[in-house]
């Protein structure tokens, strides 16, 4: 280097640095190679104080995911792995089952529902417009889902009020 001969001759350095049109800071600048990219990764998750192997966990993903009724994507596989006991981080479960290609498609953003938007109620009598809200309820008994129905009647409140003052 150019700055490195005119100081050995006996110059100064920042005369020197002036001639090489260099600030300090690129004279100093020592590069430290490559970045290590994060901790190796493990192969081995902890279930309690026991160590297992991440293969049986990606197959137990799998098993998970051949039921039917569960469609789960890495975050509810997290807490799901989770309640069975596994010490287990959701980076690492988004990892493994990426790795396996078990992880679900993106929700694409710019799928918006907009036939709702414009609608509005307006009932005529009681009774008239219902609303009906179906919720999904998993049997631990039998491992089975029923559907429990909610019906909502809408202006129901006012006119009940006016039937109770008559």
């Amino acid at each position: 280097m150019i700055v490195i001969t005119y100081m050995g001759q006996g110059m100064r350095r920042d005369t020197a640095l002036k001639i090489a049109e260099l600030t300090k800071h690129q004279f100093y600048y020592q590069p430290k190679g490559q970045k290590p990219s994060g901790h190796p990764v493990s192969n081995y998750t902890l279930k309690g104080t026991e160590q297992i192997p991440n293969q049986e966990v990606v197959s137990l993903i799998r098993s998970v995911q051949s039921v039917e009724d569960t469609d789960y994507g890495y975050r509810k596989m997290y807490y799901h792995l989770m309640q069975c006991g596994f010490n287990i981080n959701h980076k690492k479960v988004y990892r493994l089952m990426k790795q396996a290609n078990l992880l679900k498609e993106k929700i694409k953003a710019d799928q918006t529902k907009t036939y709702v938007r414009y609608r509005i109620v307006s009932p005529e009598r009681p009774l008239h417009v219902l609303e009906m809200d179906i919720k999904m309820v998993s049997l631990s008994i039998e491992d089975t889902l029923i559907f429990l129905p909610s019906l909502t009647p809408l202006l129901v409140s006012p006119f009940i009020g006016e039937w109770a003052t008559r």
